[in-house]
């Protein structure tokens, strides 16, 4: 996998092999050159919008995420998809990373390989406190 810039201001994702070369996800920065617009291709696109430098909502068509910070920790993930919501209570070290989340259903622990992947599911925050690319 590969990324390009574009001419129009955008990056886009693509695989690296020229006979199967395709656009997974494009990219939008805002002025402050933070990603401002995720678009996966199998995907509804993704608007993020942030307070001081810290993503603070997520909008995927009818789902509405909302994270709370505090002194530069992540507190809390707020997330609703039309009736359904769900809370998670974020545990995190000093990276920002999350370690525990914790909602009315459920605790979650959390572990991260050496390069930051972790198992799909559990808060949208990971690790340093940055979501997923979804490629």
């Amino acid at each position: 996998m590969g990324y390009s810039n574009l001419d129009c201001g955008a990056c886009v994702a693509m695989t690296n092999t020229p006979e199967t070369r395709c656009v997974l996800c494009r990219y939008r920065y805002d002025a402050l050159d933070r990603i401002a617009v995720v678009d996966p291709e199998v995907q509804e696109v993704v608007s993020r919008f942030y307070q001081k430098n810290r993503l603070t909502v997520e909008i995927q068509g009818a789902t509405r995420r909302r994270v709370f910070h505090g002194d530069d920790r992540l507190l809390a993930e707020y997330e609703t998809d039309g009736s359904i919501t769900r809370t998670n209570l974020l545990s995190t070290d000093r990276q920002i990373s999350v370690l525990h989340a914790l909602s009315s259903e459920e605790r979650q622990p959390l572990a991260y390989s050496p390069y930051g992947h972790r198992l799909p599911g559990g808060p949208f925050s990971g690790f340093n406190g940055e979501r997923a690319d979804p490629v």
